[in-house]
């Protein structure tokens, strides 16, 4: 008898749980007072940050408040791995808007330079 119930419920369980799922979806409510804009005065900023041979200077532009290009100045890393971290975490940094993004393995003193460049270049866009 118990076996059976245990069977009945154990879809209803799941069920309950899917439902709960979302796909992410965020609907800001009529009170919000957030602007639709992004929180940096646009312009082109200038960061430099320390990664594992040396120096990473970027460029980062802001237009409309929000980071819509990165670009390398400068930057002496180990061709094919430093350099493509720092383009995977520039390409993560713009898509997620935010400087909170995971390094890349394997390149971590130059996947945190440029985070650090960012955000040095950023606090210059507040």
């Amino acid at each position: 008898m118990k076996r059976k119930l245990a069977l009945l419920l154990i879809p209803l369980l799941i069920s309950g749980l899917l439902a709960g799922c979302g796909n992410g979806e965020v609907v800001a409510s009529e009170e919000s007072t957030e602007s639709t804009t992004g929180m940096y005065t646009d312009g082109i900023y200038e960061g430099i940050g320390t990664g594992f041979k040396g120096d990473i200077k970027l460029s980062v532009k802001v237009e409309n408040g929000n980071v819509t290009e990165i670009e390398i100045i400068e930057m002496n890393e180990t061709a094919s791995i430093g350099d493509v971290a720092i383009e995977q975490v520039i390409e993560k940094i713009i898509e997620a808007q935010s400087t909170d993004v995971d390094v890349v393995s394997g390149a971590t003193m130059s996947s945190q330079g440029t985070i650090n460049a960012i955000e040095k270049a950023l606090e210059q866009a507040k």
